[in-house]
């Protein structure tokens, strides 16, 4: 089918995402069916991108993305935090840019850093109402990257 069908599907009110959807689902299908009717290397291009849309459609290819994406200091903080889900880092003092381990005095990161991984949802900010840039902890995506993207 072409552009056109599925332009006019989305112009008379179909929802966009659905339609783009099908349609990629059909472009998808159709390079499956290319490759499997080019004998032995399509074959083995077939397994490569069946792989490839696995990891796409797994999210592992969007974590590995995310880790390859933020800074050293960034992969820092959240290699610190690994395996410790709930433990929270901390702002030194009153009026202190710099954050530690919950109950721990040893600087791990300041609040630039920090800023930069909640606005990329790795981590949320816990400090409550009043103070919310006060602790933050990891948040699951922070998780699912540190297990599938640092690889």
């Amino acid at each position: 089918m072409s552009w056109d069908h599925f332009l006019e599907r989305i112009a008379n009110g179909e929802d966009v995402h659905s339609v783009l959807d099908e349609k990629s689902l059909i472009d998808r299908e159709r390079i499956r069916s290319f490759l499997a009717d080019h004998g032995e290397k399509g074959i083995k291009i077939l397994s490569e991108y069946d792989a490839a849309m696995k990891d796409i459609s797994l999210g592992i290819t969007g974590a590995k993305a995310t880790w390859h994406s933020i800074s050293k200091a960034a992969r820092r903080v959240l290699l610190r935090l690994e395996g410790t889900p709930g433990q929270a880092l901390c702002r030194r003092d009153e009026h202190s840019s710099v954050y530690v381990i919950e109950g721990s005095t040893e600087a791990v990161c300041r609040l630039s850093t920090l800023r930069n991984l909640c606005l990329r949802d790795l981590m949320e900010w816990r400090g409550g109402a009043f103070d919310p840039e006060k602790a933050a902890v990891l948040t699951e995506k922070a998780i699912f990257v540190l297990k599938q993207g640092k690889n």
